[in-house]
């Protein structure tokens, strides 16, 4: 007996929790964010979302000599506002209504649901990947990047600075999320270089790592380090006379060890293999290999839209069949309208000159 859209569609919606979580596991960064209890679903009431950053103390300290001191009651501009804006992205497939026609059984809904829906969804994710990483995910340029040597455009136009500059840290200067580096007290990435892995490589990436850890220390200190691939293996190279100790994160089907990392004080170093350093998105500097430390705490992301049959919730979301009058197939749509942003940025690193041995 073969099987209707409908049914299939009806498979679909049984897994879609999972299907809505499954990035949020296959990214060690989301999955930090979803722990932490950092994301928000359909909170916002417009398209973008306004938040505060605290650059100061409140108010003063006065000395009291002999009694008659007047108190400084100041009060301060100590904040400032950033915003960022949500990327609306639609990933459309077409399962052709032949190949479900020929579904006898269980097994060829199985089959139909690997080739199309999960190979679609591992399309989608892989490109959310490349473009927060590189800022390079094919027609995804709307999401957030790491990548200050590219921009993103998440409603179009004109593109906003991805949020590591891979400068010193006094001299950074572009626009993260609104708000300019250098410009607004404290507000910054950390930044260090290594001239070899061999020489200076762990030094340099301990002085970032401590130097972000001190910032928000109520938040923790840095809990997540992404690597590219030969800054990753160049460090294990320089602990083969020691013990390393391994962390692991749950894969898309619950399998062990898809992503594998390994400890780095309080933190857990991914080896990111979407993580290119060499690709044309990057500049000379972060060619040399990019390893991103971050503080997940300070690190938030929200999805919009609440009617599953409709706009969707925005979370890789499956919407469908739509059937195509123009060809012998449904279509069916995953929707994520998603956003990410930082409210302390200093409290992160970027370390570059990894890949050299």
């Amino acid at each position: 007996m073969a099987i209707s859209p409908e049914v299939l569609n009806d498979a679909l919606q049984e897994l879609a929790p999972t299907y809505s979580n499954l990035f949020e596991r296959f990214s060690p960064v989301l999955q930090k964010i979803v722990e932490k209890g950092n994301i928000e679903r359909n909170r916002l009431r417009g398209p973008f979302k306004e938040f505060r950053v605290i650059t100061d103390g409140p108010g003063d300290v006065t000395q009291i000599i002999d009694g008659g001191e007047i108190l400084a009651a100041t009060r301060k501009d100590i904040t400032a506002k950033g915003n960022t804006y949500g990327s609306r992205l639609i990933y459309s497939f077409l399962v052709p209504d032949k190949d479900m026609a020929e579904a006898t059984g269980p097994a060829d809904v199985e089959h139909i649901i690997k080739q199309y829906p999960e190979a679609a969804l591992m399309d989608f994710h892989q490109r959310i990947s490349k473009q927060l990483m590189n800022g390079n995910g094919t027609n995804v340029g709307g999401f957030l990047t790491f990548n200050g040597d590219t921009t993103y455009s998440p409603q179009g136009g004109v593109g906003r600075q991805g949020a590591f500059e891979f400068l010193a840290e006094a001299t950074q200067s572009t626009t993260a999320f609104n708000l300019q580096k250098n410009t607004v007290t404290g507000w910054f990435n950390g930044y260090r270089d290594i001239s070899s892995m061999a020489s200076d490589g762990i030094s340099k990436i301990r002085q970032a790592y401590f130097g972000a850890s001190r910032r928000g220390k109520m938040g923790g200190p840095v809990d997540l380090l992404l690597a590219d691939e030969v800054s990753y293996t160049n460090y294990i190279d320089l602990l083969d006379d020691r013990i390393i100790v391994e962390d692991s994160v749950k894969g898309e089907a619950g399998a062990e060890d898809l992503k594998q990392g390994i400890k780095f004080l309080a933190a857990t170093m991914y080896l990111e293999e979407f993580l290119d350093p060499t690709a044309a998105t990057f500049g000379a500097v972060a060619n040399d290999g990019v390893i991103y430390g971050l503080k997940t705490s300070t690190w938030h992301a929200y999805t919009l839209g609440s009617d599953a049959k409709m706009e969707t919730t925005g979370d890789f979301a499956i919407r469908g069949p739509l059937r195509r009058p123009d060809m012998d197939a449904h279509q069916y749509e995953y929707v994520l309208y998603m956003g990410m942003f930082c409210d302390m940025l200093s409290a992160n690193f970027a370390v570059t000159g990894g890949r050299i041995p």
